[in-house]
């Protein structure tokens, strides 16, 4: 399952651990002028760990030489980007942009600097939340707690902005923050509390299109009565009109 946002694109494997293929892609993104595509190697490429990789989707219609520059996130340098043979993407680091900024710990959580408050809010609130959570690669402690801020800020959304597919993304998410040790209850009830909001306003939506449907048959009546009105008083006032006195004569 795939998702575009804005720069953003999420991409969601189902079923993951019991994949067979060797390698495969996501389906194709638009950003900037030219398509994008995630390949992955579930069991590794000439390793022994997940191997993911940003490619030119199109990259055989590119002219000889195309360049692109791109950054993993803020505080990381620039990195121009070129193509191999097979359209793959090569990075050669070039001078920083900005000074990068030092990650942080937060309860043996390494988070950027704008994430601190709201990782440190959550185990505040939640102190037993990564108690099981017995991974010690950094990285993989770090991508994972991405994914609960993400999933968190998912929640924040107004509902007109929620759809149905965040609803099931949602609820993706979720099964793998569990399976990866986190104690989640409390995130799992406000997902319940959102999906019962998401539920009372498709019923008030659909009452609120109802109840507009009458109140336009009812304008449409009304008009039809005014002029109906404008008709009756015109021939009221015709039968006052009294006699002249030609007319009596």
């Amino acid at each position: 399952m795939t998702k575009q946002v804005g720069k953003k694109f999420a991409w969601v494997i189902k079923n993951f651990s019991s994949l067979q293929c060797k390698k495969f892609y996501s389906v194709p993104f638009q950003i900037g002028d030219c398509k994008w595509r995630l390949s992955i190697y579930p069991k590794g490429n000439n390793c022994d760990y997940l191997s993911l990789f940003l490619e030119v989707a199109d990259f055989k219609s590119l002219p000889s030489g195309w360049r692109r520059y791109e950054s993993e996130d803020p505080t990381q340098p620039l990195k121009k980007i070129k193509l191999n043979d097979d359209g793959a993407v090569s990075s050669d680091l070039l001078e920083e942009a900005s000074p990068r900024k030092e990650s942080m710990e937060v309860n043996g959580f390494q988070v950027l600097p704008s994430q601190v408050e709201s990782v440190r809010l959550i185990f505040e609130r939640h102190p037993d939340i990564a108690s099981e959570f017995r991974a010690k690669n950094q990285y993989l402690r770090k991508a994972c707690m991405d994914f609960l801020l993400s999933l968190v800020e998912t929640l924040c959304q107004s509902l007109q902005e929620f759809s149905n597919e965040d609803l099931v993304e949602a609820d993706i998410a979720l099964t793998y923050l569990k399976d990866a040790g986190f104690k989640v209850d409390w995130l799992e009830k406000k997902l319940d509390q959102v999906r019962d909001k998401k539920e009372k306003e498709r019923s008030c939506l659909a009452k609120l299109q109802e109840t507009e449907e009458t109140l336009l048959k009812l304008k449409q009546k009304c008009t039809e009565l005014d002029a109906l009105m404008d008709t009756e008083k015109a021939e009221l006032s015709a039968i006052r009109t009294p006699l002249s006195f030609e007319d009596v004569v």
